[in-house]
């Protein structure tokens, strides 16, 4: 077991992480390749006289682990973080006004996918610098799109 507690915001976050490589009552492990250890991770966080807690149960191909699993999913996190930031800020995500239907699912993944060609794209300049010029520079918009194209057509 691995146990980590952080005081920051005015909160208390405890965060404990067992894992066990005990999987014979696992029925179905051979449907996992290289299933190699289970997790459960119990997150509380305290504000105040508030407490919140949240399970989590996990599947690795990984060892054994209690802290390198905590460092993976808090990594893991770390990166989705980012990505919303980035959806927020340089696509004022938080704003879209579109809220029937598939639409909010549709925009997000066009959102999604102009951030990564954006992000794919080797010439200099920030993300929100690439997204200005392509508004207004037709050709590099052609360039970027037709660069993603071939990406796609190399990984497929």
């Amino acid at each position: 077991m691995y146990e980590k507690v952080e005081k920051n915001h005015g909160r208390i976050e405890r965060r404990r992480v067992m894992t066990t490589d005990d999987l014979h009552e696992i029925r179905q492990r051979d449907a996992w390749e290289n299933l190699q250890s289970i997790g459960m991770i119990l997150d509380e966080r305290q504000r105040g006289a508030k407490m919140q807690r949240r399970v989590r149960y996990l599947i690795s191909s990984r060892p054994r682990d209690a802290q390198a699993c905590a460092s993976r999913v808090r990594s893991h996190w770390q990166i989705e973080n980012k990505l919303h930031w980035q959806l927020d800020v340089l696509f004022q995500e938080d704003f879209a006004h579109i809220r029937t239907g598939n639409a909010p699912a549709n925009m997000a993944m066009i959102r999604h996918m102009a951030l990564n060609i954006l992000q794919r794209d080797p010439s200099p300049g920030s993300i929100r610098a690439k997204r200005l010029r392509a508004a207004v520079n037709t050709s590099y918009l052609q360039t970027i799109l037709e660069n993603a194209v071939q990406h796609k057509k190399r990984d497929s």
